[in-house]
């Protein structure tokens, strides 16, 4: 692992446009070690139409581990282009919104992600798109993230 990772926010990945609708979708996937996620935003790129409970969460592909939310759901109704969601940190805390031109706070507690994926869980087919971003740290040698 190079210094230079060390630092700041860590690494930054961008994953394209996630169109919503009735599903659990990976966002980035995780492998070769843990990493340490440090902020993770998503950009409402296309207005959200309806009603729909959206969260994410980190599903582990290690045969003892389990599926963990990283924070609880939120109502993403109406939320027009530009407003961004993000997480706290703490898991039983919902996904905050921050609507365009507000800012929005980075995780209070950076999350250990184990190898698999983060996911994005959407419970209705609202309409509308997001655009993700990830900054991480690599906790393992090998550890890295990829958009899905």
């Amino acid at each position: 692992m190079a210094w230079w990772d060390k630092i700041g926010n860590g690494r930054m990945i961008e994953r394209a446009t996630l169109v919503l609708g009735i599903a659990t979708t990976p966002l980035f996937s995780v492998a070769g070690g843990r990493i340490l996620l440090t902020n993770i935003i998503g950009t409402i790129t296309t207005l959200i139409g309806g009603a729909a409970n959206v969260f994410l969460q980190a599903n582990p592909t290690v045969a003892t581990a389990t599926t963990t939310a990283l924070c609880a759901a939120l109502n993403i109704n109406a939320h027009p282009v530009g407003n961004i969601l993000g997480i706290t940190g703490v898991p039983g805390d919902a996904m905050i919104p921050a609507v365009t031109g507000s800012v929005i706070p980075t995780p209070t507690m950076p999350v250990v992600i184990p190898i698999g994926d983060i996911e994005f869980v959407c419970d209705a087919a609202p309409g509308g798109a997001v655009q993700w971003s990830i900054w991480y740290k690599p906790l393992d040698d090998a550890a890295y993230a990829v958009a899905a």
